[in-house]
């Protein structure tokens, strides 16, 4: 079991969670490994959806083995924020300054889902706490970040302060890389 893996496990067991019937990861990111490609917001073949999950687990690629959701291995996210409910999945993401941030994967078939009031307003704090974050949905990338504007269209005040979303060119979506 690679480090990030054992990271992850240790993390899930503390919270007691488990994927259930969720299997939103396997639908929404990119799979890009000798043994299996695809495209993010699509299934993996390997996957059955709400009858069993993924049917090659003891042999699914590292990239799936190192991956788990921030509703599996933190608290903080409640009950509203399970992936297969939200339809967002979370993750933490390391940058090249040592710091993290956390990327919002949205169904991109409930594009708006984001923007709905509970969501938003946790999705908009946690941005104070981690500037820089993301809010992926399909093509689309939007980074979230503290502000100093004036309220607009735009900016938005939370609980703790000022957030500015800036929409990124769709090929500028490349400035990340998904978990993994």
């Amino acid at each position: 079991m690679s480090d990030a893996a054992e990271r992850g496990e240790q993390a899930r067991l503390q919270t007691g969670r488990q994927c259930g019937a969720c299997s939103m990861c396997c639908f929404l990111f990119d799979i890009q490994d000798p043994q299996l490609t695809k495209r993010d917001g699509e299934w993996c073949p390997h996957c059955k959806p709400g009858a069993g999950g993924c049917t090659i687990h003891a042999q699914r690629p590292q990239r799936c083995r190192n991956f788990y959701c921030q509703w599996l291995t933190d608290t903080e996210w409640d009950e509203s924020w399970f992936p297969l409910k939200s339809r967002i999945v979370i993750f933490a993401l390391g940058t090249a300054a040592g710091r993290n941030i956390l990327v919002f994967k949205v169904d991109p078939r409930q594009p708006e889902r984001w923007r709905q009031s509970a969501y938003f307003r946790t999705i908009t704090d946690a941005a104070i706490e981690y500037p820089g974050s993301i809010v992926r949905v399909g093509k689309h990338t939007f980074v979230l970040q503290p502000s100093t504007r004036p309220l607009g269209p735009h900016v938005f005040m939370t609980s703790r302060g000022k957030v500015e979303w800036v929409k990124l060119a769709a090929s500028s979506s490349a400035l990340y890389s998904e978990a993994g």
